[in-house]
């Protein structure tokens, strides 16, 4: 399969920056992203694995054949390169963990053996029972999905996804269908895939961490009543500790709610002696080829952190560009709003 190069990547994005600078600041993202792999990927040839003991969550969000076709969206992989993902760190020698499993690991402070990698989901897009589920089955790899209990069958696009409302009319309903419980049922029965919360609202809580608890038990209730009573992960929404999406209080408003860890975005290699309730995560994106996947899990792309905040502060400037406003859906949105829309670094 063909991939973009990052020049394609930003040109797609330009071509239309005047009328639609969100465009813009996806395609920047993608860029971004493109050039960000490629680079771990020449630390980990010269310099080879600096994991130690340490394994990694990888983090995807949409899996559909959308990522090919404009608009391009950053956070998409397709279900043929995803295939490719898994199976060239199977091939690798990496080993795929149910996430709690390797939370019981944690808890007895032991150290995972080499190469173990964890693939999480985060929103729960339909396009993942679609396009990722057939993958898991036929490699036998676990996953574990992170819910937004209040959409999950809905027909509408998620409220926080903005690249869905602009593009709904353009792309295929399962580019940005939220998954129905139904569907959730069928993935829970395989014994490969589990089920934690993303939150209920998938709002941002900064500052309110009595808000969280109350939204976090509310969605673990609905997951305990629509799939049986069972502990529960949990991933944050806008997971960034920089950005202020994650602090003291907010933790420990997850460890009062009951769920069993909180997962950030992160770029950090996983150390079991450590609490679960400080790991990050590893996005995975569509131009990530095998190797850069492998070289992600080795350790590489820490050095993502500090670029990544400087493309944060390029995406809010894109999308409060005075040339911008008034054209399209994002008109009007808040600050707030363009500060934590997904694109660098998760949801």
């Amino acid at each position: 399969m063909r991939l973009a190069t990052a020049h394609e990547l930003f040109s797609h994005g330009r071509t239309n920056a005047v009328n639609d600078p969100a465009g813009l600041a996806e395609a920047l993202t993608s860029a971004f992203k493109w050039v960000g792999g490629r680079i771990a990927l020449l630390l980990a040839r010269v310099f080879g694995s600096r994991a130690r003991g340490r394994a990694g969550i990888l983090l995807y969000h949409a899996i559909s054949p959308a990522s090919g076709i404009p608009p391009r969206r950053s956070l998409n992989v397709s279900p043929r390169r995803f295939r490719e993902q898994l199976e060239g760190l199977i091939d690798a020698g990496y080993r795929f963990w149910p996430l709690r499993d390797v939370l019981a690991y944690a808890s007895n402070g032991n150290r995972l053996p080499r190469r173990v990698a964890v693939i999480t989901f985060d929103d729960g897009f339909a396009n993942v029972y679609l396009h990722a589920f057939p993958v898991l089955k036929d490699l036998g790899v676990p996953a574990t999905v992170f819910l937004v209990t209040a959409y999950v069958g809905n027909s509408e696009p998620f409220p926080f996804d903005h690249w869905a409302r602009r593009h709904r009319g353009t792309v295929p309903d399962d580019a940005w269908r939220p998954l129905s419980w139904t569907e959730i049922r069928e993935m829970e029965a395989s014994g490969l895939v589990e089920f934690g919360t993303h939150t209920h609202s998938h709002a941002s809580f900064k500052r309110r961490p009595d808000d969280l608890f109350r939204d976090l038990r509310r969605s673990v209730s609905v997951l305990n009543r629509r799939l049986g009573s069972s502990d529960r992960a949990f991933s944050f929404p806008f997971g960034s500790v920089r950005a202020g999406f994650i602090d003291a209080g907010l933790l420990d408003a997850a460890r009062r709610a009951g769920v069993t860890c909180g997962l950030s975005t992160e770029i950090e290699l996983v150390d079991t002696r450590t609490s679960p309730f400080s790991w990050g995560r590893l996005e995975i994106v569509d131009s990530d080829t095998p190797a850069i996947a492998r070289a992600k899990l080795q350790g590489w792309f820490g050095w993502m952190r500090g670029p990544r905040e400087v493309l944060r502060r390029v995406r809010r400037a894109a999308s409060s560009m005075p040339w911008g406003r008034g054209t399209g859906p994002r008109a009007g949105r808040s600050t707030e709003t363009a500060r934590t829309e997904h694109g660098v670094g998760g949801a």
